[in-house]
């Protein structure tokens, strides 16, 4: 659920339920949006877990189908070292 967040005359961040959102005026507000939409987004531990299984086990299939190349990962540290010198 969205609730609407203000800033109040004390320069604190709270939400419609009058909770304090953690965004003090010392903050930036670069910095504030950015606590604020992470807040939001993050999504938990136990589906961050859930999406990197179903991440490994999309390549593996993919590996054993051959749909993809297998590269070494002296190759992979080559090509990255390649690109940001």
């Amino acid at each position: 659920m969205l609730e609407k967040v203000e800033k109040t005359q004390s320069g604190r961040a709270t939400s419609s339920s009058g909770a304090n959102c953690g965004l003090d005026s010392e903050q930036g507000d670069g910095k504030k949006a950015e606590k604020l939409i992470l807040s939001i987004d993050a999504p938990s531990e136990i589906e961050n877990s859930r999406l990197w299984v179903a991440e490994a086990e999309r390549r593996l299939k993919e590996l054993r189908e051959a749909t993809v190349e297998e590269i070494r990962v002296e190759e992979v540290f080559r090509r990255a070292r390649a690109a940001i010198t």
